[in-house]
């Protein structure tokens, strides 16, 4: 009698937990559509919006695998750490159109498309400052 209580009170509590997120993200989604507040203030909508997407997936996935304090410490790290990267994200101007566009990106794209000081047949070889006509250090690696 216990165990099914137990799932009871199990499916109660996620079926709690999915309504009221689901009540979160239509109120986040009506107030961007409207461009009411708090969808005006990004430092606040964006770990509003984050923590509201992200934080309830993991007490619905380990409410009957955890004990309840550490489930609930967890869920409250888990918050603070998506709400301190959201709040990063709307601080540095990332938007979903701009994915990728942050200071990484340029270097990161010419070094993947950079292909070096290499002359006359050079596969992959950097220049040898001892030979002033061919690129490769190593004698017979050069086509010319």
């Amino acid at each position: 009698m216990t165990d099914a209580k137990t799932v009871r009170t199990t499916a109660l509590i996620r079926l709690a937990i999915g309504l009221i997120q689901g009540i979160a993200l239509f109120l986040l989604q009506k107030a961007d559509e409207s461009k009411a507040w708090p969808a005006t203030a990004p430092m606040l909508y964006a770990p509003l919006l984050v923590c509201a997407l992200m934080v309830p997936l993991l007490p619905l996935a380990a409410l009957s695998a955890m004990r309840r304090m550490a489930l609930i410490a967890w869920t409250a790290i888990a918050a603070a750490l998506a709400a301190i990267l959201a709040i990063h994200a709307a601080w540095t101007g990332a938007e979903p159109d701009r994915l990728g566009a942050g200071p990484l990106s340029r270097p990161m794209r010419t070094i993947s498309t950079w292909r070096g000081p290499m002359r006359r047949g050079c596969s992959w070889h950097w220049p040898s400052p001892a030979r002033s006509g061919c690129c490769c250090s190593w004698p017979g690696r050069c086509s010319s």
